[in-house]
């Protein structure tokens, strides 16, 4: 959920308003250059504004990435010294994340949101933490950007595209700076001049799609291919800045093949219903998606793929699969879209069975994972509150509904833990819940009743009397955490996630 205007401990005297971005402008928060919507101060004169991942930190914010493992980011204001983003290479300015374990680790905020898979329909990109064995920036030319500084890279899964996030972010503020501050060219020439310059040349193009002659079509398919691989890449780091996407999009620069990734199709023919075509719609009613076999509940969402003449159904995630896709919990895996698995397979993430279209890496060993469960976000925010999703419950921890580590004796199972340390649920459980609670036809309100933990348990974790402030906090807390996973896993469905004012009476200690 996004809030058109918020209050900021960082420009407290005035509201901030989320407002699409005229012109480039530069955060407040992390000193970085803005191209995408931003929150702005209402009154012009202070020409303050906030990159949205700026906005919604809170001081002491603290996170978490895959690469970085062993790192729990604390979000600082001011830093000492000379410090750069282990991203990107750029100097901290502002606003950043920062870990001190054994080797200081920065991350900008809008690096910490990287997207780690890119889809462009016949292209995907990987982030990288550093580049593959035989892989060098098709800017650059280098492995490394520095002597002793590797930097993150996008690589896409045929391996002849590869851009280190710093020679892209490089080449847009260096072409920028020439637009919009010394004003030598005109808006929409910057992107013709930034992809003039990093797409591969001739020669370089020639090798790479496998030294046919240069007027052979198989270079031709390398250009275009080059083309869109920036163009996503781009869009990841600055969103969709002015003058620069735009102009990407042209066919006389990358053709009708291109795609966007936040584009959504309102019909579309797909082979396990080809006899009908499927319209996006929004769920008006739960319904059995026919890709995964898994319920849908994103209600009042368009979100599901529906036949109008059958009672077919597909999740947005099945309906769209990538060919292949890569979750930073199983960093070796390259996941293969399957339609039809071999045998009695479950799902790692949330433990349920594989009864259809499915996510599957047989690297070692076979993991499983349903579409929407490859989709989980890693982080999830709401009031002071803010959840991780793990590959298992960390040391101390227990899942509050099952009371165990594991989701049964052979499979931890995926959960969703707090910052504080005191809110812990499998995804598998809190999956059941809800399936049994709407099999049974009851309400969300007794959904979320049994899920809160008792009295007993709210008292030992808040470490106070029954009648004591901290135990109506640490409930309060609960329903939250409740509503914050519910929402991840089946969406906003209709009567689950809200929050109504009866369940946080019905669950708070009266003092």
């Amino acid at each position: 959920m996004k809030f058109t205007e918020i209050e900021h401990w960082s420009h407290p005297q005035h509201t901030l308003k989320l407002v699409p971005a005229k012109e480039p402008y530069r955060c407040n928060g992390c000193k970085e250059v803005g191209f995408r919507p931003c929150y702005e101060c209402e009154y012009k004169e202070c020409n303050f504004h906030l990159h949205e991942e700026c906005a919604v930190l809170q001081p002491e914010s603290s996170d978490y990435h895959p690469f970085l493992k062993n790192c729990d980011f604390k979000l600082v204001e001011n830093v000492q010294g000379e410090r750069y983003c282990d991203a990107c290479g750029k100097d901290v300015l502002g606003l950043v994340y920062q870990c001190s374990h054994k080797k200081a680790h920065d991350l900008h905020p809008c690096c910490m949101k990287l997207q780690h898979t890119l889809n462009g329909g016949e292209v995907r990109l990987y982030l990288k933490e550093k580049l593959s064995s035989k892989s060098k920036c098709r800017k650059c030319g280098r492995k490394e950007i520095l002597k002793d500084f590797k930097g993150w890279s996008y690589e896409s899964n045929c391996g002849q595209h590869c851009y280190h996030v710093a020679c892209v972010k490089d080449l847009v503020l260096d072409n920028w700076k020439k637009d919009y501050i010394y004003g030598l060219n005109d808006v929409g020439q910057t992107s013709d001049t930034a992809l003039q310059i990093m797409v591969p040349n001739k020669e370089d193009a020639v090798e790479q799609s496998g030294g046919i002659s240069k007027n052979g079509k198989k270079v031709n398919i390398y250009w275009r291919k080059a083309k869109i691989v920036l163009k996503l890449i781009i869009s990841a780091i600055f969103g969709d800045p002015i003058g620069i996407i735009a102009a990407i999009c042209f066919e006389s620069l990358i053709g009708s093949e291109s795609s966007d990734t936040d584009m959504k199709f309102t019909e579309i023919e797909h082979s396990s219903h080809p006899q009908h075509t499927l319209t996006l719609v929004e769920a008006q009613e739960p319904y059995s998606c026919d890709g995964c076999k898994q319920r849908g509940f994103r209600l009042g969402e368009i979100s599901c793929y529906e036949c109008k003449q059958c009672n077919f159904h597909l999740h947005e995630e099945c309906a769209m699969p990538e060919s292949s896709a890569f979750h930073p919990f199983f960093k070796t895996c390259e996941f293969k879209f399957v339609e039809n698995v071999q045998g009695e397979r479950r799902c790692d993430a949330c433990g349920k069975d594989v009864l259809g279209f499915v996510y599957q890496c047989q690297h070692k060993k076979a993991y499983d994972l349903h579409p929407c469960c490859m989709k989980l976000e890693r982080t999830l925010n709401g009031d002071g509150v803010k959840l991780y999703l793990r590959e298992k419950v960390s040391s101390g921890l227990k899942c509050l509904k099952c009371k165990s580590k594991n989701v049964a004796k052979d499979l931890k199972g995926w959960s969703y833990e707090s910052n504080c340390g005191q809110y812990c649920y499998h995804v598998a459980c809190v999956k059941d819940l809800i399936l049994e609670n709407w099999k049974k036809g009851q309400t969300s309100d007794m959904g979320l009743q049994i899920m809160v933990p008792n009295m007993e348990d709210a008292v030992e974790q808040s470490g106070r009397s029954k009648n004591g402030k901290k135990v109506n906090k640490y409930l309060t807390k609960a329903i939250l955490v409740l509503k914050l996973i519910i929402s991840a896993i089946f969406g906003d469905p209709i009567g689950i996630a809200v929050i109504s004012n009866s369940i946080i009476s019905n669950s708070i200690v009266k003092i």
